[in-house]
């Protein structure tokens, strides 16, 4: 099992596929590139985990990012995958941030 993968500064981004990725720096990571989820099968909002369509589990840690800004790492994964756009979705994963 891959060890989770803890965000801060996310943004959470559902595709017009009605995807939804996880978007934000890896909070142990030593570089500060954004990284982009694979898409989200299921979340906990308890433990604020997401867990990808490949087993990866991925936790929203602290705040997010304040939203509306989509970082290179999105737009790079949009212009490959999201035809007819995205809309995000960070505000419904709020009411569980501590």
């Amino acid at each position: 099992m891959t060890a989770t993968i803890s965000l801060i500064d996310w943004t959470v981004y559902e595709t017009d596929r009605g995807t939804r990725h996880f978007v934000g720096r890896n909070k142990h990571g030593k570089t500060r590139h954004f990284l982009v989820s694979e898409p989200i099968e299921r979340f906990d909002a308890d433990t604020r985990t997401g867990i990808g369509r490949n087993g990866q589990a991925w936790m929203l840690s602290g705040w997010n990012g304040g939203g509306g800004s989509t970082p290179g790492a999105w737009e790079g994964y949009c212009w490959e995958h999201c035809r007819k756009g995205f809309r995000e979705l960070t505000a419904q994963y709020c009411v569980t941030a501590h």
